[in-house]
């Protein structure tokens, strides 16, 4: 990799929002060797950025693979919205290359309504049963994959919700304790299927940013972050209001993207033949 394209792919990672408005002018054939040869994170970062229906045909065009290591990379809210939109087809043959615990969030969020809490929640937060102990609750947040952040939700043996308890508490609690010692039991839930607007309203959001999500028997689904509310709600009033607005927004920097955007067709140009002959390989060496 040549010190042009690695400054480039620098750009892809620190300045995601930017590159995306460069990328999304080229054609959909240039994004594809593009996306493939950027490394993850930074191919990830800047699919955030792009338009959910851009983002999702620019996967369903790359090898599964491919695709796959991107989504797993992409931000729990981010994946869903651009993996809704990707073609039922692709979209499966990339599940078949992600491990469990991306794949079955995914699932159980997309058969939620679009534009929905149970939509929008985050279905992999940690939940841990009430007869645990404070010092293995510490442990096992320690341990969470996508960490955990001011409250821990806690449930009964059948899943239901019944209890928060912050990270600060818990670390000051005794270790030998339970955590239905330390919890409390006044908790809000949001209903999966709560609107955007509706949810906003919930006084749930008077205790803290992240507030749970149950089914109407109190089983637990998720949480959802306040500023991912805030963002569905932005993207709505976007689309009912158009895009007039942001042109104006994006004109000033116009000028110094141009160069950015020769660099980076000039790379999906080359990396495209490169591409081809790597899937080539690939298909030759499967048949070996």
């Amino acid at each position: 990799m040549g010190a042009l394209e690695r400054l480039s792919y620098v750009f892809m990672e620190t300045h995601p929002a930017d590159c995306a408005r460069t990328v999304e002018r080229l054609p959909l054939h240039s994004l594809v060797p593009l996306f493939g040869a950027a490394p993850r994170r930074a191919g990830a970062r800047t699919l955030e950025h792009l338009a959910p229906a851009t983002a999702a045909a620019c996967l369903d065009a790359m090898p599964a693979q491919g695709a796959a290591s991107l989504i797993a990379e992409l931000s729990a809210a981010h994946r869903l919205s651009i993996v809704r939109q990707m073609k039922g087809e692709s979209r499966e043959r990339c599940f078949g290359h992600l491990s469990s615990d991306v794949v079955e969030p995914l699932r159980r969020m997309l058969s939620h309504p679009e534009r929905t809490i149970g939509d929008l929640m985050d279905s992999s937060a940690l939940a841990l049963p009430e007869d645990v102990s404070v010092n293995d609750a510490i442990k096992r947040a320690r341990r969470a994959p996508r960490g955990v952040h001011c409250h821990l939700f806690v449930v009964d043996r059948e899943y239901r919700l019944v209890g928060r308890v912050a990270l600060t508490q818990l670390l000051r609690g005794r270790r030998s304790e339970s955590l239905r010692s330390v919890m409390h039991r006044q908790v809000v839930a949001l209903s999966p299927d709560a609107t955007p607007e509706a949810a906003a309203a919930s006084a749930a959001w008077r205790e803290a940013s992240i507030v749970p999500v149950a089914d109407s028997d109190g089983l637990f689904l998720g949480v959802v972050h306040y500023e991912t509310i805030l963002r569905a709600r932005a993207e709505l009033l976007t689309a009912r209001e158009g895009a007039g607005g942001l042109d104006a927004v994006l004109a000033f920097g116009e000028l110094y993207w141009q160069g950015l955007s020769g660099i980076l067709e000039g790379m999906a140009g080359g990396g495209q033949r490169a591409v081809r002959r790597g899937d080539e390989g690939g298909e030759n060496g499967h048949r070996r």
